[in-house]
Formats: structure tokens, sequence, C-alpha cells
């Protein structure tokens, strides 16, 4: 029963890495409001586009007095209000997390052996 079974090769490189100490509230927080920004976004944008859609439909077809396209003119209001809070909460959500990151260090000169 010789070459049975599963072989391991561990390769090893060498790499540095810069790390910041984050408390796990901010991490948890920052993933509760990844799901909120998404759907806020996409829930905004799908509500605009539709709207923005079925508008126009209205007006070619009815005109501008028909009450539909009046609804629909406050959907896209609403649509893009959705989506800009969506795109406000994602800036915030980043913003706290950059907070943690080291500003740029300017290029370390190199040196001469």
């Amino acid at each position: 029963m010789a070459n049975t079974g599963a072989k391991l090769k561990a390769i090893y490189h060498e790499g540095e890495q810069q790390i910041a100490p984050v408390p796990v509230m901010d991490l948890k927080d920052a993933t509760a409001t990844a799901t909120e920004e998404t759907l806020l976004s996409t829930g905004g944008t799908f509500l605009a586009s539709g709207a923005v859609w079925l508008g126009v439909e209205r007006l070619v077809t009815e005109g501008w007095a028909d009450q539909l396209f009046g609804i629909c003119i406050v959907a896209v209001v609403a649509g893009f209000i959705l989506s800009f809070v969506g795109h406000r909460q994602r800036a915030r959500r980043v913003n706290r997390l950059m907070r943690y990151c080291p500003k740029e260090d300017p290029p370390e000169e190199p040196q001469v052996a």
C-alpha cells in the first residue's frame, strides 16, 4: 500500500503586512450595516428605474394629467432618496473603519550597501 493517502507539502513565503487592531463591535456594526446599505441602494434603484419606465409609458399614452404619472414622479423621488441613504450609509461605514488604518507613510529610501 505504498503512495496512498494525501500528501501535503508546505511552502512558506516571506511577506510583510501592516495590521491594525479593530474593536469587535466595529466589525459587527460594519457587517450589519453592509446588508442594510445594500438593501437600501438596490431597493431605491429598483423603485426609481421602474417608476421612470412606467412614468414614461404613462406620459406617452395618457399625458400629463394622468394620476399614475404623478405617483411615478413621487416613486422616482423616493427611490433616489433610498439610494442616497444607502450610499451615504456605506460612506459612513467605510470612514468609520478607515480611522483604524494608518495614514500613508512616505516611501522608504533605498539603503545603499
